[in-house]
């Protein structure tokens, strides 16, 4: 069980090379629970997916979390933004897409 009151180590995680110079990961609600693997990295049928989607609602970098997410160029596991890897995946396919055609508008001068 997580006590959210318990002070803890924070273990940021992984930093990408395409990752903005501005971190916003340690405001994350991630970062204020420390990194409890079970939590965010949960076994597949394990109840820690439920607790992380609870603690992202209420986040107060969602939406850097889910953009971040979106533009890792592997996808990430876990739950990011209040979603898991599955949840994630159809809106990934949407962005990337939607990012390559931006590209292909771009390159052509259609900006």
């Amino acid at each position: 069980m997580i006590r959210l009151h318990e002070p803890r180590t924070i273990t940021p995680r992984p930093q990408l090379d395409t990752e903005p110079a501005w971190d916003w990961r340690p405001l994350g609600s991630c970062a204020q629970t420390g990194p409890v693997d079970d939590v965010w990295m949960p076994d597949k049928g394990s109840n820690g997916a439920n607790i992380a989607k609870a603690l992202c609602q209420s986040c107060p970098v969602i939406e850097q979390c889910f953009i971040y997410a979106m533009d890792a160029p592997v996808s990430l596991h876990g739950v990011w933004a209040g979603m898991t890897e599955a949840q994630r995946r159809p809106w990934r396919r949407k962005w990337q897409a939607r990012k390559a055609a931006e590209a292909a508008r771009r390159e052509k001068g259609v900006a």
